[in-house]
């Protein structure tokens, strides 16, 4: 064939024109799959930032780091610092950065998660000279609901029957499980059942009330933190073996005043009426068959319970207040009932009982049969358990700030 022969040739003409389509084709799929893979490592970076986030503010909640546990939940998602121990980069030239921030978020505390992963480009690279950035930020906001009015530190909290709590704006917490074998009645606004580990084993679908079954535990108030260390320090001195104790029986009506030592038992029988002047007592032991109030023109008492505990052996009544301040045991203002006991306790007091105050059993099983209203909307009741069993009034808007538990709730909100 000669040359001007082989220039009018066609023979091929497709396949040149199909290759020459073909290249920017290819180019074109090329790209747009690595553009979906950083897609999806973007979609991976943001669930390991969300849980980053919450993982940080749910350390806050209980007064850990919370970059150490942000920083985990990152590496469990596949997110790390490149350079630090146990960090493995997901591939040749990739490298990545976490950032953990505390800030605050509508007037809260937060905590900010900033997952970062620098990705060489392959294809891209033909239009792209830097890495591509992919970036993923979440917040963590730590709310604070309703303030607990009864807080059952380390066990369930039940509601043993068909009962009526009254007062409200607060919650019925346990920082483990609530245990729901009635269906409550609530009067009142703002009340709420909260928990850490789930209701059972009924009745959790509440009508009056808000409820959450996941929350953060709660902390205990300043003030059970505060004395408990004065137990431990010594500030609150030491139980005595059996001291001299106070009996009031036979119908008598006694009265008694405050002391800053421990004063031995103290029983109430066969109908006694005991009156308290103002100021602390001591009593290795409260025991109740009669009526326990203040005595006449007096305002308030703070009581600190020993190793035997309150026990009621009859249908007694309890009219009582707490001092407000207390000028020997500052750690007692407001406090009506510090029991130190390790046995259970069961407050039968009838439905015209008043205690008025915080009442903290920090190692005991509580099992609470009810009380009256009170006039200062302070009556709150932490134990190591609760069970109720009867209507029940209480209300911590009266109460000051380092009486109330903290209680907490996790949001991611951003």
């Amino acid at each position: 064939m000669n040359l001007c022969a082989l220039l009018r040739s066609r023979r091929g003409a497709v396949s040149l024109m199909f290759t020459a389509a073909a290249i920017p084709t290819i180019l074109v799929v090329g790209l747009g799959s690595e553009a979906g893979s950083w897609y999806l490592i973007r979609r991976h970076a943001q669930n390991a930032a969300d849980a980053a986030a919450f993982a940080g503010a749910l350390a806050q909640t209980q007064g850990q780091s919370a970059n150490t546990e942000g920083l985990a939940y990152a590496a469990k998602n596949g997110f790390c610092n490149s350079g630090a121990a146990g960090c493995v980069a997901p591939g040749a030239g990739v490298t990545q950065s976490v950032n953990i921030a505390l800030v605050t978020f509508n007037g809260n505390r937060a905590v900010t998660a900033t997952v970062t992963q620098n990705q060489p480009p392959l294809l891209a690279s033909l239009v792209l000279k830097n890495p591509v950035v992919v970036t993923a930020r979440a917040t963590a906001e730590i709310a604070n609901p309703q303030p607990p009015c009864a807080l059952s530190l380390s066990g369930p909290l039940t509601i043993g029957g068909s009962q009526t709590f009254a007062g409200g704006n607060c919650s019925l917490m346990s920082n483990a499980s609530v245990r729901l074998n009635s269906a409550p009645t609530f009067s009142g606004s703002g009340w709420s059942v909260d928990s850490t580990s789930g209701c059972g084993p009924q009745h959790c679908s509440l009508t009056g009330a808000g409820y959450d079954y996941f929350l953060p535990p709660a902390k205990p108030p300043q003030a059970l933190t505060n004395l408990e260390a004065d137990t431990t320090n010594g500030t609150i001195p030491a139980e005595p073996k059996k001291p001299t104790g106070l009996s009031c029986s036979n119908g008598s009506i006694c009265t008694y005043s405050s002391s800053a030592t421990w004063q031995g038992d103290l029983t109430i029988n066969n109908g006694a009426i005991a009156n308290l002047q103002n100021g602390t007592y001591l009593f290795d032991s409260l025991t109740i068959g009669g009526s326990l109030q203040l005595a006449p023109g007096a305002t308030g008492v703070n009581i600190i319970i020993g190793s035997g505990g309150i026990t009621f052996t009859g249908s007694g009544t309890v009219n009582l207040q707490a001092a407000t301040v207390n000028n020997t045991y500052p750690d007692l203002d407001g406090v009506l009932i510090y029991d130190m006991e390790t046995a259970s306790a069961k407050i039968n007091g009838s439905s015209n009982s008043v205690w008025g105050g915080a009442m903290f059993f920090p190692n005991s099983d509580v099992t609470w049969n009810g009380n009256a209203a009170t006039n200062d909307n302070c009556t709150e009741i932490i134990a190591k358990s609760l069970t109720f069993t009867g209507n029940t009034y209480l209300n911590v808007s009266g109460c000051s700030a380092n009486l109330l538990p903290n209680s907490q709730l996790v949001l991611l909100v951003q």
